[in-house]
């Protein structure tokens, strides 16, 4: 399913595109938690979360808070980002287009890192007091959700090591995993529009940001990419 950017939502300057409601992780809990009928309503709700816009720069939580909400990105990169026992700060995590925000907070009540918008992005928002309200009276809720955690467990054990081995194994396997993370949205993983600084990508990858500046040159010069600033294509 490859999306062309028709689905761009409207007045965000972000460069990304839209993924479609069936692309996202959040699909399955949106489908099976349309509320069901009350007295007097006579419909159902169509669906049962909400989008909204953040700017870049902006936190969608911070450590700490109490959730309130799982979020789908339906548009945008946000990053997630931990303090060390020693006071460092860490990005451990890139948010794109189709993945859910907010599922580290289920256990505890509370998140455990803040996340940070990188870029203009859009977000589906579901309440957690929905899904309890609703979860009693429709099990196939419950059942989407433990699918939903099941596959991100899955997905973070079969989820390349990038703080380990080569530093071009690191930076080269970092653009691998966000190509094909945005190919298996529909989106375009060719062409790669790089919204984290290499200052976050250092941080992620436990390198130097002159390191990841120098490999990605070597990679250019090698033409295995083309990078000009934030713009990359992979040859």
């Amino acid at each position: 399913m490859k999306n062309n950017c028709q689905a761009m939502l409207p007045a965000m300057p972000s460069t990304a595109c839209a993924i479609a409601c069936e692309a996202c992780d959040l699909w399955t809990i949106c489908r099976s938690s349309r509320p069901p009928v009350t007295r007097g309503a006579g419909r159902r709700d169509r669906r049962a979360g909400f989008a909204w816009q953040i700017p870049a720069a902006a936190y969608l939580f911070r450590a700490g808070r109490p959730a309130r909400a799982v979020y789908g990105v339906r548009q945008g990169t946000l990053k997630t980002v931990r303090i060390s026992p020693d006071g460092d700060e860490r990005v451990v995590a890139f948010h794109l287009p189709g993945d859910v925000v907010g599922l580290d907070a289920l256990s505890t009540g509370r998140h455990s890192g803040d996340v940070i918008a990188l870029e203009p992005s859009a977000l589906c928002e579901l309440p957690l007091t929905r899904l309890h309200g609703w979860s009693a009276e429709m099990p196939e809720l419950a059942r989407s959700m433990l699918q939903l955690l099941s596959s991100a467990i899955t997905e973070a054990w079969n989820r390349p090591e990038l703080t380990r081995g080569a530093v071009w194994q690191r930076v080269e396997g970092f653009i691998g995993d966000l190509s094909a993370r945005l190919e298996k949205r529909g989106l375009d993983g060719r062409h790669l529009w790089l919204s984290m600084s290499r200052a976050d990508i250092a941080s992620f990858l436990d390198l130097r940001i002159e390191t990841i500046s120098r490999t990605l040159r070597r990679l250019r010069d090698s033409d295995r990419i083309d990078v000009r600033g934030r713009r990359l294509v992979l040859q």
